[in-house]
């Protein structure tokens, strides 16, 4: 052992290494909660704790038809409609403070009233 536990620790994070046992070889290998394993060369990742769960998994993303649409609505040609209408959804969904949504909530709500008139004629 280094002569103060300081020491040891000071040397600890200086090492580019999966694990580090000051004295205790047992609590890092029996602890379900503690990451063990190795970087860079040495060994195939980790085990234990949230880190070993992660390195056994892979992201996957799955989608399926939802609306039963004969097109989707982006597929070019688009309507001269779905750029404005689509501008202001980003903006009632993701702008800055309460008025600029609302605004833009309005704009929405325009746009699909001149589209029902249109359609009306």
């Amino acid at each position: 052992m280094p002569a103060t536990p300081q020491r040891a620790l000071r040397m600890a994070r200086q090492l580019q290494v999966g694990s580090v046992a000051i004295n205790d070889h047992l609590w890092p290998f029996f602890s379900p909660f503690a990451p063990w394993g190795g970087v860079k060369a040495s060994g195939v990742g980790f085990l234990g704790g949230e880190w070993g769960l992660l390195s056994m998994t892979t992201p996957k993303a799955v989608s399926f038809e939802r609306l039963n649409l004969k097109r989707e609505f982006y597929w070019y040609p688009v309507s001269a409609w779905l750029y404005p209408f689509l501008r202001e959804l980003i903006e009632v969904l993701y702008g800055q403070g309460l008025l600029p949504r609302l605004r833009s909530l309005g704009g929405m709500l325009n746009l699909m009233l001149s589209l029902r008139r249109k359609a009306g004629k």
